[in-house]
């Protein structure tokens, strides 16, 4: 066998998987709610004197709670990495100036999401 039949045939079966793995999700949860469970990953990063929280994906009304607790508990400082982020309501635009007003750091901002919050994100390509 060639390599590139090898290649197509590892793309056919991570297809498949996860045409599985969305099947699985929608009759868990029913198609809408499957659909808003997998609109965004919230990674939370605990260090010695500070925390990161990972947005990837679209921060929409409906995770806001999750975003709100995540924060809460955090000791320290609060890095939020938005670079990650594709899209964000009104309401969390809110939220985050919120979050920032109250002490909360911008590590990263896509594009997108430096023009709604109104920051110039050219200063924040630094990982923390």
């Amino acid at each position: 066998m060639t390599a590139r039949y090898e290649k197509s045939r590892l793309l056919v079966a991570y297809r498949f998987i996860v045409a599985v793995l969305w099947v699985f999700a929608l009759q868990k949860c029913g198609t809408r709610r499957a659909l808003k469970e997998l609109v965004i990953r919230i990674t939370k990063r605990v260090e010695k004197r500070h925390s990161t929280i990972k947005l990837d994906g679209q921060l929409t009304a409906d995770v806001l709670g999750e975003l709100k607790v995540n924060c809460a508990s955090v000791k320290g400082t609060l890095y939020l990495d938005l670079g990650q982020t594709t899209w964000i309501d009104a309401e969390s635009v809110a939220v985050v100036k919120a979050l920032i007003a109250e002490g909360a750091l911008l590590s990263a901002a896509s594009p997108f999401v430096g023009h709604l919050l109104k920051v110039r994100t050219r200063k924040l390509n630094w990982i923390v």
